[in-house]
């Protein structure tokens, strides 16, 4: 079972440089009011927020908190996993991102996973659809943000479920700091027409410096 006080800490910060929150309301039948805050402070005196590492690939491990509110019902679940993000800082400036262990939990804390596969895609299963980046980015800006595209498929038929996008704040020396915030749209119950609507607040922990990475060349 999981404490719902869990998502309910201050923004995850590691030195200040970076900080985010996110609020959602599930009290409504439509999906009511939510949003996120984001803040960083500069490193220097120039106003940077950060420097790429070297060499210039990076490999992130860590996790988010989620919320999920419905347009057609009222009531919130939580979200918890696990995330993979790399991001190459040369010429190609790729990034690849991956979830994996996801499961969902209800207003108390009650692991509703099985339950809520078994409404979304007829088979109760232990984890949902993990989420992966879907395109290549634009390039890294010089204030150290990200935007892609992600997706993730009904394991029934590996059709799209959910689409929506990611985006990420780099901060720190050699970017050891890295937030993000990740908005999530798919169905729920199709047959009484609810949808969900899930955002996750992301605090990538592990910093591991790479040279040898591959990216694909993704097209969307």
């Amino acid at each position: 079972k999981l404490k719902p006080e869990l998502f309910k800490k201050q923004p995850y910060y590691l030195t200040g440089g970076d900080k985010v929150l996110v609020t959602k309301n599930g009290e409504f039948i439509n999906e009511g009011f939510g949003g996120y805050l984001f803040q960083r402070n500069p490193i220097d005196s120039n106003g940077n927020f950060f420097s790429s590492p070297q060499p210039g690939q990076a490999k992130y491990d860590g996790d988010y908190v989620g919320f999920q509110v419905f347009q057609g019902q009222g009531c919130i679940n939580f979200t918890k996993e696990n995330l993979s993000l790399d991001l190459d800082f040369g010429t190609a400036q790729s990034l690849r991102f991956i979830s994996y262990n996801r499961r969902v939990f209800d207003a108390d804390g009650k692991d509703i996973t099985r339950g809520f596969t078994k409404t979304s895609f007829g088979t109760e299963n232990d984890e949902l659809p993990g989420v992966i980046s879907t395109s290549n980015i634009e390039k890294i800006s010089n204030t150290g943000s990200i935007l892609a595209k992600l997706q993730s498929f009904n394991p029934q038929n590996t059709e799209l479920w959910e689409t929506e996008v990611i985006v990420v704040f780099l901060a720190g020396e050699e970017a050891r700091e890295v937030v993000g915030i990740v908005t999530l749209e798919g169905d729920f119950d199709t047959s009484n027409g609810i949808t969900i609507k899930e955002i996750w607040r992301i605090y990538w922990r592990t910093l591991r410096l790479a040279s040898n990475l591959t990216f694909l060349n993704i097209q969307g």
